[in-house]
């Protein structure tokens, strides 16, 4: 097991070496998403002004909300989804995307997983421009406080690593995950505040929804400073950070041990 583990480690360094590599991947991955399309890279603004436009407007009427608060809020709640739930089912697929570059070239194995990361990361950025257009018209104030959302950033990125090194070896065992995954995920979409606001469920006593959701802190890490103006607050972090202290062992050591039959499992 040790051996197994090192070996990953080693695997991870001569990785981060191959940044031109994976990263060159990961962008190209981004450009054959919507080379095809007619609108390319405005479909991503397009999906997210239907939904601030149409499912704002009709949650924020329906649950009697203020849309200059509420529309910001859902805005960045579901853009900030969009990378945790791409970086969970497309990271399945990291390496069977990747079979023709693992069966013919000798590249340590978690430059795949940094291409996917790369993928979803630039995919993110792209849909930047159009939430900072929403935060601007409805006169969010941005101030020194904004800049705590680095940190929420820097904690999601990390995170959204380990998922994608999770997943990606646990889809060699059970090809049934991705599949598995999304139907999951579906589900926590509506149980986490991001269609609607952590007031509503504790007016309903439904606090529990978001208490024990982790998803949840890795969204307001990110949102409450960019909305706010300031630190989401010390619980967050903290579950954010427990968070990771057990995911991410957990999907080294499956990784360590799956290394050596990967290609068989491909």
């Amino acid at each position: 097991m040790l051996s197994d583990i090192r070996g990953f480690f080693k695997d991870f360094r001569e990785s981060l070496l191959k940044w031109r590599l994976f990263l060159y991947l990961g962008v190209q991955d981004v450009k054959g998403r919507y080379q095809r399309t007619k609108l390319g890279l405005l479909w991503p603004f397009m999906t997210i002004s239907v939904w601030v436009v149409g499912v704002g407007a009709i949650y924020g009427s329906l649950f009697q909300q203020d849309l200059r608060s509420f529309l910001p809020y859902l805005a960045s709640g579901f853009v900030l989804w969009g990378f945790i739930q791409s970086s969970l089912v497309e990271g399945c697929n990291s390496y069977f995307s990747a079979i023709g570059y693992i069966k013919q070239f000798n590249f340590p194995t978690t430059v795949y997983v940094l291409r996917t990361l790369v993928s979803n990361f630039f995919n993110f950025l792209i849909t930047l421009p159009i939430l900072l257009l929403i935060l601007i018209y409805f006169n969010i104030d941005f101030g020194i406080g904004t800049l705590w959302l680095l940190l929420g950033l820097a904690i999601l990125f990390v995170v959204s690593f380990f998922h994608i090194l999770l997943f990606s070896n646990v889809t060699l065992y059970v090809k049934d995950a991705p599949h598995l995954l999304s139907a999951i995920l579906q589900l926590m979409f509506f149980i986490t505040p991001i269609i609607f606001t952590v007031d509503m469920l504790k007016q309903k006593g439904l606090d529990f929804i978001y208490s024990y959701n982790p998803f949840y802190y890795m969204i307001e890490v990110v949102r409450y400073p960019l909305l706010n103006n300031g630190s989401a607050g010390e619980h967050a972090y903290l579950v954010c950070l427990v968070y990771l202290a057990v995911i991410a062992p957990l999907s080294v050591v499956i990784a360590a041990i799956s290394k050596r039959k990967m290609v068989y499992k491909l």
